[in-house]
Order: structure tokens, then sequence, then C-alpha cells
């Protein structure tokens, strides 16, 4: 349990440190796996939508408090703040 728990917490933070890291820029989604899990296993998208739904509500990003996780269809993610 430790470890599972663990291993979210750090995809959690490698997630939030990416894209606050790269305001404004479109991050594919492959490119994001490989920033953060160092690898690129796109197959499995749903993992990835899980852990950004844990990063919005974990930081509690909003645009009514300035930052927008958006997503750009078929291709990945864009971090904007206002």
């Amino acid at each position: 349990f430790f470890s599972f728990f663990n291993q979210n917490v750090h995809c959690i933070i490698d997630l939030a440190l990416l894209f606050f890291s790269n305001i404004g820029v479109l991050l594919s989604r492959d490119e994001i796996f490989k920033a953060v899990w160092k690898r690129s296993d796109v197959s499995n998208s749903r993992a990835l939508d899980t852990h950004l739904h844990r990063v919005r509500s974990k930081l509690a990003l909003s645009p009514e408090r300035g930052f927008v996780l958006r997503p750009v269809y078929g291709f990945g993610y864009r971090f904007d703040c206002n």
C-alpha cells in the first residue's frame, strides 16, 4: 500500500513540476510519459488522465484561481496561467 501511495505522490509532484516549468507550452502525451514515467507508453492513456485529474484537484487548478490545464484533443495538454 505505501509503495503504491508513494509512487502516486511522486507522479503528481513530477507532473506539477513539468507543467509549472512549461507554462504555455503544448506538451504531447508522449512527452509527458517520457518526462514523468521515463518511458513512452501511451497505450495506457487513462493512467495519465487519472494522474492529471489528481493534479488538478490537489493543487486546486481552476480558471477562478488563474490556472488552467487544457487538454488538446489528439495531442496532449497545455498549462496556462492568467
